[in-house]
């Protein structure tokens, strides 16, 4: 699991990717190209990209196919180009981390971080 961490390192790399995104894309920049951005300079890994989409896709395809994991993962083989098991897996590993309240420990008015 991911150590939390200050609101203000937080808030400092969030200024320094706007700085980034607009001096690419100008200042007229939407979310997609955020997003991209954090990708393609491999901020954002490829592998967690894809993992957080799986968790998304199938929380979804749970709540609306009302369907088991294993099917899940066998009609996702073909999109994530992963075995049905390696899918499984995935999931199993990263569904509590992607859904936790909160990664970042936010500033408590006299100074102390709130644990």
């Amino acid at each position: 699991m991911n150590k939390p961490i200050d609101e203000e390192v937080v808030k400092e790399f969030v200024n320094l990717i706007i700085d980034d995104v607009k001096n690419r894309y100008g200042e007229n920049c939407d979310y997609d190209k955020i997003v991209y951005h954090l990708i393609d300079k491999g901020i954002l890994q490829t592998s967690l990209v894809r993992n957080y989409l799986i968790i998304r896709n199938y929380h979804t395809y749970q709540t609306t196919k009302n369907s088991t994991l294993n099917n899940y993962c066998f009609v996702m083989e073909e999109k994530f180009k992963l075995t049905s098991r390696q899918i499984h897996n995935i999931i199993g590993k990263y569904f509590k981390r992607f859904f936790i309240n909160s990664h970042i420990v936010p500033k408590i008015s006299d100074g102390e971080t709130e644990i």
